[in-house]
């Protein structure tokens, strides 16, 4: 393949790599059909038997991706979340700890009446971790050594968003805080 070519090809298969439900997904990361262009070189062979060795070299484990889906539910009829940026208007070297405690109090008694969910994705060293707290539940997971924080962060959210879905609570509020202790512990 030329360099375009293979470029867009393994651009292709990472992104598929994430969605097992896709159809091509089967086609092209559990081919069967290797011995039958072995023995036919002449032969164009399957996208998968081109880019696997691309795939090798690049170091893709298909263990270190983490799956994702479409959503049912189109995203213009879901409920816009609001979101409250009070505990992030100040600069953290610039501002008190003290001052962060009281508008989070603050914060707390407007919401009391709200379900509290809190997240933290977590990154120490190769360890990678993203959990969630409510109520007197935690879930940590540990996530793959290549995982960045941004990932451990947003899987974080997703795992805060399952307890929403599977909650019968009404009001929901989310806080991403860190809870270290909590993850450091799945590590």
């Amino acid at each position: 393949m030329c360099g375009s070519t293979k470029k867009l090809s393994l651009q292709y298969c990472l992104n598929l790599s994430c969605n097992y439900n896709n159809p091509a997904y089967s086609a092209v990361f559990n081919s069967k059909f290797h011995s039958v262009f072995d023995r036919k070189p002449t032969q164009l062979p399957l996208l998968a038997i081109r880019v696997s060795a691309d795939l090798q070299m690049l170091g893709f484990n298909k263990s270190d991706v983490i799956s994702s889906s479409i959503a049912t539910t189109p995203p213009w009829l879901l409920t816009r979340p609001v979101v409250n940026f009070t505990l992030h208007c100040s600069d953290k070297s610039n501002t008190p700890p003290e001052m962060f405690k009281h508008r989070f109090y603050e914060l707390f008694h407007e919401l009391k009446n709200y379900y509290r969910i809190f997240t933290d994705g977590f990154k120490d060293g190769n360890r990678v971790a993203a959990a969630v707290v409510h109520r007197a539940n935690t879930k940590c997971v540990r996530l793959p050594d290549t995982t960045s924080i941004f990932r451990a962060e947003l899987y974080a959210l997703l795992l805060a968003i399952d307890v929403v879905r599977r909650s019968k609570e009404k009001k929901c509020n989310l806080f991403r805080f860190h809870v270290k202790s909590a993850v450091y512990q799945q590590l």
